[in-house]
């Protein structure tokens, strides 16, 4: 199964873009996990009886547990929906429509050209729902024309009050409010019940009498028959939305619940399995098994806020995890570890029944060892959070012990600097954690509790927990740094030695190469200390950065005397000659892969160079007679690299360039070092070459001052020290004085 699910992931990834690749792959492998446990651990308790059976002994339940009463669940849901307000839409296109037909009635009874029949039949094409003798006591009444200014108003003064076309008898009497809505206003409020005409509580003839007191019985029997038929209600019942406001009632408010405790008899012995049995066994055995798996999908949902709070973080304090995948792979992998190995401690019994604190038997050591060696301060004070976030989350820590927790963290994070440069440093530095732990143990247990035998139990605890964690973390930063070949400090150390084979190789085959890479190492570990950057990383760049040089290293000026470089003879063709150098950065690269060079380190040396252009040849070029009447692209002499991104990446290509120009200045003084530095430093800002990095101008005046310091204390002018035979003649001189 696990084959074949490999080999889906894999056939579908190749769909996504390469870019995005890793991150579909990490959000599968995330769900895949969580889909694992939910599947492993749902088992809940099962009841093997169906209805009719009978019970052959006393069915107890073997744990305390919450169900749904469904008893009181069902009064609670019938209260409700007596309670909740029906919704009525406003809707006055009836009424209106009633109004004018009534209103074209009266003006044809008001026309004295028509006599009573042709009236009738004229009536009788606009509708037919007056009955003949309606009509025809109508027509013959002296004062019709008024009965339908009367019917009029009574139609107006219903409606402008407002006319319910459904009397809720469903809520019988505790319903004193309706709800009504506007679809063109888009609002929805409550009114009271009684500010309402319905068809139960209009009194047609009351309304009459105290619109028209006067109103005599054969005119207020034809103004009542009228009403019936014109009146239309202009507020309709909404069953749609009625039904919807219960429900959302109803599931805001949700079931009722009864709590079962242990010991329970759910039926007893001789009892026969009803149907409320076995509604009862189902609702137990759902809440057993999907109680726990409920829980553990809202921690997986709170681990992946965490990875887009990672994100964000990553964002705001470090963007170059954003742009190097192994950085990412490395925090996910790690909080997934730090996630179920939290979760697995928080599911032993051990911590479940234990009256010592929780912060006890948690692995928080881990993540102080090991972020601090993959990310930088601020950010590992922002993962470290999150994590103990995570931590409470899933053992319901308190506010205080979360407080020392994340004291912890801050000792174990601040040992930094003494625990990621060597193995044997590493373990003073758990040590020294762990010393610092059980101080905040003991202050812990002095503020909840004054027991001295408790006190001791906990430091065991406690110092079995750091010793397993130093272990763990030990082992996680050796995996993380080989699978993804990071470049932390360690590693970079190691990369770093001159007595490896490449530096011996190139001091031999390349020497002017190789005293170039260990100058421009010196002034850019300078450069990169006085602006806040990496000097490891640069340090180690600027050492592989011209290996590429070993493939043809007699074409490279730095390993041939001067004098046979500036022959014209031995000049060779500008363009060829361009073409090795820039072959020279593509083998670099790939030598750097060989040796497997952490991709930081190699993304340095690929745009140390940036686009700049190679202005000797390029220049020689523009003067060859050869090259006269051609047109010579500034393309073809540019290197191709990107342009530098990073500090380090900067602090490389300045101290690349400026190195080498130094050896050309003839008798370097304060001021010819100074400008030189100052002059490449501008050529670089005008050729744009810095402009996509993260580099400031301040910055690069500070850089400025180191390398022309450095150089100054490099190429100082000496006193000159006199000879032997100087001295030997200077004491015969004494000697004849004397």
């Amino acid at each position: 199964m696990l084959k074949n699910f490999t080999k889906f992931l894999l056939s579908i990834s190749h769909i996504i873009p390469p870019k995005k690749r890793d991150i579909f792959i990490g959000i599968v492998l995330v769900l895949f996990i969580a889909i694992v446990l939910t599947i492993t651990t749902g088992e809940g308790l099962h009841f093997n009886y169906r209805e009719g059976d009978i019970v052959t002994e006393d069915i107890k339940l073997p744990f305390t547990i919450e169900i749904i009463d469904f008893k009181k669940t069902a009064d609670k849901e019938s209260k409700i929906r007596e309670e909740t307000p029906p919704v009525f839409i406003q809707d006055n296109t009836a009424s209106i429509a009633s109004k004018n037909l009534l209103k074209a009635i009266g003006n044809l009874i008001e026309r004295k050209d028509l006599d009573k029949d042709s009236k009738i039949n004229q009536i009788t094409v606009l509708t037919t729902n007056i009955p003949k003798k309606l009509l025809n006591e109508l027509c013959e009444n002296k004062n019709s024309s008024l009965i339908i200014k009367k019917t009029e108003k009574l139609l107006e003064t219903v409606t402008s009050k407002g006319l319910l076309n459904f009397y809720p008898v469903s809520y019988k009497t505790t319903i004193d409010e309706i709800r009504i809505t506007d679809p063109k206003k888009k609002r929805s409020e409550l009114f009271l019940l009684s500010d309402f005409y319905s068809p139960l509580n209009l009194n047609l003839k009351k309304e009459i009498l105290n619109l028209f007191p006067d109103t005599d019985e054969s005119e207020l029997k034809i103004i009542i028959e009228l009403s019936k038929i014109f009146l239309k209600p202009n507020f309709i019942y909404d069953l749609k939305e009625s039904a919807n406001q219960v429900e959302n009632r109803l599931n805001s408010e949700g079931p009722v619940f009864t709590t079962l405790r242990k010991g329970h008899i759910l039926a007893k012995k001789g009892d026969i399995i009803t149907s409320e049995h076995i509604k009862l066994f189902k609702e137990i055995s759902k809440r057993s098994s999907k109680g726990f798996v409920f829980s553990l999908w809202g921690v997986v949902l709170f681990y992946l806020i965490l990875t887009a709070l990672f994100i964000y973080g990553a964002w705001k304090f470090e963007k170059r995890i954003i742009n190097l995948k192994g950085y990412a792979w490395v925090f996910i992998l790690f909080t997934l570890f730090y996630f179920l190995l939290t979760l697995y401690i928080s599911r032993q019994e051990l911590l479940l029944t234990s009256n010592l604190p929780r912060l006890l038997f948690l692995p928080v050591i881990i993540p102080c060892l090991v972020l601090p060696v993959f990310f930088s301060i601020p950010f590992s004070v922002f993962s470290l959070t999150l994590l103990l976030l995570l931590t409470g989350f899933l053992v319901q820590n308190d506010i205080l012990n979360q407080v020392f927790l994340f004291l912890i963290g801050l000792t174990g994070i601040s040992l930094r600097d003494r625990f990621q440069k060597t193995s044997k440093a590493f373990w003073i530095a758990g040590f020294l954690l762990l010393i610092a732990q059980w101080i905040i143990l003991i202050v812990a247990g002095l503020t909840q509790y004054f027991y001295l035998n408790k006190i001791i139990e906990s430091l065991w605890y406690s110092g079995l927990n750091a010793v397993f964690s130093i272990l763990i973390s030990f082992g996680l930063i050796s995996f993380f740094e080989s699978v993804f070949n990071l470049a932390i400090d360690s590693r970079l150390i190691e990369l770093s030695n001159l007595n490896k084979p490449i530096f011996k190789r190139l001091l031999l085959e390349a020497p002017g190469t190789y005293h170039h890479s260990i100058m421009v190492g010196n002034i850019a570990e300078a450069a990169a200390f006085e602006i806040g950057a990496n000097p490891l990383l640069v340090k180690t760049a600027a050492y592989y950065h011209d290996i590429g040089k070993l493939s043809n290293p007699d074409f490279f000026i730095e390993n041939k005397d001067s004098e046979s470089m500036t022959k014209k003879e031995n000049l060779p063709n500008p363009r060829l000659y361009a073409t090795i150098v820039k072959q020279h950065l593509k083998d670099s690269i790939e030598m750097g892969k060989q040796l497997r060079l952490p991709e930081e380190v190699l993304d340095i040396i690929s745009q140390h160079h940036g686009k700049s252009l190679i202005k000797f040849f390029y220049y020689k070029a523009l003067n060859s007679s050869k090259y006269q009447d051609q047109t010579i692209p500034k393309e073809e002499f540019s290197y191709e690299g990107e342009n530098p991104k990073s500090k380090e990446a900067v602090i490389l290509m300045l101290a690349d360039s400026v190195e080498a120009a130094s050896r050309s200045i003839e008798k370097p003084t304060f001021n010819r070092i100074r400008e030189t530095v100052e002059e490449i430093l501008n050529s670089k800002f005008t050729e744009g070459i810095l402009g996509e990095s993260e580099i400031t101008f301040g910055e690069i005046q500070k850089i400025c001052k180191v390398f022309i310091n450095i150089l100054t204390g490099v190429f100082h002018n000496r006193i000159r020290y006199p000879e032997d035979s100087e001295i030997e003649n200077a004491e015969d001189s004494i000697k004849d004085q004397k």
